[in-house]
């Protein structure tokens, strides 16, 4: 399945072209998501990919985020998303197979923890030393994800494109110094973001 935004529209040479974002989902999968809302009682109004949907996010939560180049990065438990965000526009979108499961599972491997012991240490609100060369490895992964999706888009638009900050949400971005590792490298602010900080939601809609 296929939709598209216009982004602008120039001319060039007395010919009109058009800037277009193109995005492309496999059917099964919409049909997936639909079938558990369908499920809950509930009717789409609009589908849309998960780079996108936390785009929108920021855009409410964290309005300082649409000025200037800035990366919106959701560090998940299979894959790391990263949005490159161009004064409010999504510019440059990258997956990483990078997330809390690849942290958990070095640590099983390296240090001969269980799966129980080594989500505690992911889950604990001080950083253990058990973790710092995890952190090295997969936070500096991360970071030179975000470094190369920002070369490639200068390249792309034969321009200087510097990231002036970068939000992190995601179950990975609470994981004790993995916003440190990512500075060190980075050099930039590293933000932890509230993507749902200003989502607002009917009267009693939470009550059980």
């Amino acid at each position: 399945q296929l939709g598209f935004h216009i982004l602008s529209e120039i001319v060039e040479e007395g010919q009109k072209k058009m800037e277009t974002v193109l995005v492309a989902a496999k059917r099964d999968l919409v049909e997936a998501k639909l079938r558990v809302l369908e499920e809950a009682g509930l009717t789409a109004a609009i589908v849309d990919v998960d780079s996108f949907a936390l785009h929108n996010a920021f855009e409410r939560s964290h309005p300082e985020a649409m000025t200037g180049v800035v990366a919106l990065v959701n560090i998940g438990h299979e894959s790391t998303n990263i949005n490159i965000v161009e004064d409010g526009v999504p510019v440059l979108t990258r997956d990483l197979n990078v997330g809390t499961r690849r942290l958990r599972e070095d640590l099983q491997r390296d240090l001969g923890l269980s799966a129980e012991e080594a989500k505690a240490v992911l889950d604990a609100p001080d950083r253990s030393t058990a973790l710092d060369t995890v952190l090295v490895a997969r936070g500096e992964e991360i970071a030179v994800g975000i470094e190369r999706a920002a070369a490639f888009l200068a390249s792309a638009s034969h321009s200087q494109v510097q990231v002036s900050s970068v939000y992190v949400c995601g179950g990975g971005a609470r994981t004790p110094g993995m916003l440190d590792t990512m500075g060190a490298r980075l050099r930039v602010p590293i933000v932890l973001a509230t993507p749902l900080a200003n989502l607002t939601a009917r009267e009693g809609a939470f009550e059980s």
